[in-house]
């Protein structure tokens, strides 16, 4: 889907299918840009995106004809949001498994890459457009340097007390510090 600059591909959240090989290519090419990804094994991109890709639980966006942009979310019931929470988180539980993607209404955005600098340009696109209903939580990735904390979001189309009642019914499983604010 157009929209604005964007060539916006997000089939779960948008209705429109996209070519999975051609996601995954641009998924990876992300990741070797990203400083903090470059080091992975080209092996986990099989258990970091594929699963995802093959849920339809993403968002990408191109910019003339590059890949600036991806975004994967997890649906997550209240046991799986706990796992999650209590992992290191590589995809896998600790009996081996693969956690369950889409089993719940608990919106977990997983991966936020942007390596090319267009973090805040996307977050304004997700609260606009993509996300602009929903509410979801992530988790803060320098949690090594300031303890493990939850970030909280609203897309533009919630109310404030629209997110206070989904934060109130969908409360976090585990004690952690959440932050919130507008997506």
């Amino acid at each position: 889907m157009r929209i604005g600059d964007y060539d916006v591909y997000a089939p779960l959240m948008l209705g429109e299918p996209a070519n999975a090989i051609e996601m995954f290519g641009a998924v990876a090419l992300l990741w070797m840009q990203s400083a903090e990804q470059r080091s992975a094994y080209v092996g986990e991109l099989e258990t970091q995106v594929l699963p995802f890709l093959t849920t339809e639980q993403y968002i990408l966006v191109y910019h003339q004809a590059r890949p600036i942009f991806y975004l994967s979310f997890a649906l997550f019931n209240a046991q799986t949001e706990l796992r999650y929470l209590t992992l290191d988180y590589a995809g896998y539980g600790d009996d081996g498994r693969a956690l369950p993607l889409c089993n719940g209404d608990r919106f977990w955005i997983l991966d936020w890459l942007a390596p090319l600098g267009h973090s805040r340009e996307m977050a304004a696109l997700m609260q606009r457009e993509v996300l602009l209903n929903h509410c979801c939580r992530a988790l803060y990735h320098k949690g090594d340097q300031h303890g493990p904390q939850v970030l909280r979001f609203r897309g533009r189309g919630v109310s404030r007390q629209q997110a206070a009642q989904w934060w109130q019914k969908y409360p976090l499983v585990r004690d952690l510090p959440e932050r919130g604010f507008t997506l």
